[in-house]
């Protein structure tokens, strides 16, 4: 599904029937920093910094809208304008990146490393490196993420980054980036990992491909650990091979179908 990237709203309005899915990009100053369209199943992804609604002021600023609401909350419908007419499209919200430090502000600090692991800047942007030794569990970078006064129980977590590896073995998952996490709150703590087995990494070596997960959150969650490590299977020899990250995320969303939208259209 293509995606195009446009600065007007008076743009989008009018190239809106022209393709099943559109991408806008606001400053941060605002509460809407991405707006996507899914004009084939009317739908309207929308990330909120702050708050739960967004006001109808707000989204004006956006799409050409007829008045319907003073604010809107996920799941709500707003008539958009369409190839000159107006239409039902669906509000679908999602949280801001969660991620401390994404872009590499003062060499990746907020970031936990374990040993034998790295991170270099290039070209402004922070690649992590996990080196793998040894099958050693010390061999991760991770980060813990306080949802604060938020409720994100039973809502969907995605986890992605672009991520490659320099050695690719056939059916074995060693040396393949790895993404792993676990939740803290009130309930068991055997039902704390909440990521495991994740590993979708398809290769070759040294080839940069979306890495994520997607998994439901308890029920009272009130953060989160996420980490990026390596993957070993028993037999295989660690040889100091380099799995390597960089454009992490981590994102609310109501629905699973909705971070699957956002993992195909939206993440770049």
């Amino acid at each position: 599904m293509k995606i195009i990237k446009v600065t007007s709203f008076v743009i989008l309005s009018l190239l809106i029937s022209s393709c099943k899915s559109m991408k806008i990009k606001k400053s941060s100053e605002q509460n809407i920093s991405i707006a996507s369209i899914d004009a084939a199943n009317k739908s309207v992804f929308v990330e909120l910094k702050n708050n739960s609604s967004i006001k109808h002021q707000e989204l004006k600023q956006f799409f050409k809208l007829k008045p319907k609401s003073e604010s809107y909350k996920n799941g709500d419908s707003i008539i958009l304008k369409n190839n000159k007419k107006y239409g039902y499209y669906k509000l679908i919200f999602f949280s801001e990146n969660l991620v401390s430090n994404a872009n590499c502000y003062k060499t990746g600090s907020k970031w936990k490393y374990g040993r034998n692991t790295n991170v270099i800047e290039k070209n402004g942007q922070c690649i992590y490196e996990v080196i793998n030794y040894k099958s050693d569990s010390g061999n991760k970078i991770g980060q813990r993420i306080d949802f604060k006064d938020k409720d994100y129980g039973d809502k969907f977590l995605l986890f992605i980054c672009t991520a490659t590896t320099e050695k690719f073995i056939e059916k074995s998952i060693t040396r393949i980036p790895y993404l792993w996490g676990r939740q803290y709150g009130d309930f068991q703590k055997e039902e704390w990992v909440f990521m495991e087995d994740n590993v979708t990494f398809k290769g070759p070596a040294n080839k940069w491909e979306k890495t994520y997960g997607i998994r439901k959150l308890l029920k009272n969650v009130e953060s989160v650990w996420i980490q990026m490590s390596q993957g070993h299977m028993k037999g295989d020899d660690p040889d100091g091979t380099k799995s390597k990250y960089f454009n992490m995320e981590v994102r609310i969303f109501e629905k699973e179908d909705d971070a699957k939208y956002y993992v195909e259209n939206i993440y770049k």
